[in-house]
C-alpha cells in the first residue's frame, strides 16, 4: 500500500536535510515548490531551480535562490538584480549572502561587502 503524500512529502524533507538529493529529488519533484528547487541547486540542476522557483511567489528566499542559480550560469547582471531585490525585501537576506562563499563575489560586486 503507498503512503500518503503527506507522509512522502515529510520523507523528502527528512533526506533533503540528510543531504540526500537524488532520493529527496525523487520525492519532492512533483511538488514544484521551494524544497523542490534546493534540491534541484544542490545537485547543480540550475535551469532545474530556475524553472521551479519562476513559479513561486517572489519571497526574498526565492529571489535569493534565483540569484544564486543565476550566479552559476554565470548570468552576473541577472543575479546581482535578483540579489539587492532579495535584501531590499528583507535585509537579513545580506547576512545570509555574507555568509554564503559561494555568493562572496556578487556581495563585493554589488559593493554590500
Amino acid at each position: 500500500m503507498e503512503a500518503p503524500l503527506d507522509e512522502k512529502y515529510l520523507k523528502g524533507l527528512a533526506l533533503l536535510k540528510e543531504r540526500q538529493y537524488k532520493d529527496a529529488l525523487e520525492i519532492l519533484r512533483p511538488y514544484r515548490n521551494i524544497n523542490t528547487a534546493i534540491c534541484y541547486l544542490s545537485l547543480d540542476y540550475n535551469a532545474s531551480a530556475l524553472d521551479v522557483l519562476k513559479d513561486l511567489k517572489q519571497t526574498p528566499e526565492v529571489l535569493y535562490l534565483q540569484a544564486v542559480a543565476l550566479l552559476r550560469r554565470e548570468e552576473k547582471e541577472s543575479a546581482a538584480k535578483l540579489l539587492m531585490a532579495s535584501i531590499e525585501a528583507d535585509a537579513d537576506m545580506s547576512f545570509k549572502a555574507a555568509l554564503d562563499p559561494e555568493m562572496e563575489p556578487l556581495m563585493e560586486e554589488c559593493g554590500l561587502l
